[in-house]
């Protein structure tokens, strides 16, 4: 049977994993996004 301090381990090594793959999808999605002078971003004001 799995120990606690064993779930714990696993846990944090998952949690690791999710947030490294989660950081490289943004750091692609940053790079394509289209920027300078003649970028037009529309904004919605208040709560979505």
């Amino acid at each position: 049977m799995t120990e606690i301090p064993d779930l714990l381990a696993r846990r944090a090594a998952e949690q690791k994993r999710i947030r490294m793959m989660l950081d490289s999808m943004r750091a692609e999605e940053e790079a394509m996004i289209k920027g300078g002078e003649d970028a037009v971003a529309w904004v919605k004001e208040g709560c979505a």
